[in-house]
This record gives C-alpha cells, sequence and structure tokens, in this order.
C-alpha cells in the first residue's frame, strides 16, 4: 500500500486534485494536497457499517493512543467513515510514502 500512497501523492500534488483510489481489501485510499502537507485517509463505504462500529473504533483508537491516536476518524456527507491524518512537509516528487507500513496497518485496524 505504501507504493499506491506515493503514486497517489504525487498524482494529487501534480493535478492540485483529489486523489481516491479503491484498494483490493474494499477500502479506499485518499490523498488531499495541502499546499506543502496532505490529508491522507484510509476509509470504508457506508454499507459496510453496522449499529455500534464507529463505537468500536473510537475504543479501540483510545485503547492505544500512541499507536492509533493521530489517525483522526471522520464521517462524510455519503455516510462513509475515513480515519485521516495529517503529514506535514510531503515531497510530492519522492519515491517513498511519508507513512509506514506500521502506520498504514493501524488505519486499517481502526476500520476493521
Amino acid at each position: 500500500m505504501e507504493n499506491i500512497l506515493a503514486q497517489m501523492i504525487r498524482a494529487a500534488f501534480l493535478e492540485n486534485a483529489v486523489a481516491r483510489q479503491d484498494l483490493t481489501n474494499g477500502r479506499q485510499l485518499l490523498v488531499y494536497p495541502m499546499g506543502s502537507a496532505a490529508l491522507i485517509g484510509l476509509g470504508r463505504s457506508a454499507g459496510e457499517s453496522s449499529a455500534g462500529w464507529l463505537e468500536d473504533l473510537l475504543r479501540r483508537r483510545s485503547g492505544d493512543m500512541p499507536r492509533m491516536g493521530a489517525w483522526l476518524p471522520a464521517m462524510l456527507a455519503d455516510g462513509s467513515v475515513y480515519v485521516l491524518r495529517r503529514i506535514a512537509g510531503i515531497d510530492p516528487g519522492g519515491d517513498t510514502a511519508p507513512l509506514s507500513a506500521e502506520d498504514l496497518h493501524a488505519a486499517e485496524e481502526l476500520l476493521s
């Protein structure tokens, strides 16, 4: 997923637009360029959520703040839920993603 993220960052900054990609596991990855920073999100569609699921996400996050605290949950107007993280000092021409595999895994855990 880190390679996909690095490609999406390049595309988002080049086009100065939000980049969004559906992943094979049913999740969506997005990159929103903001000057020299970016908002990176991993999300799930509205149809995947069940009653009480959002409370479980918040409980998981609060139970491991050192690892998951930088990911902020957000519900979009269409009912989809994303965990978002603002990353400063993005190098849009770089070949490496600004988030590690462990960072992205923590986001996936929050959404599970």
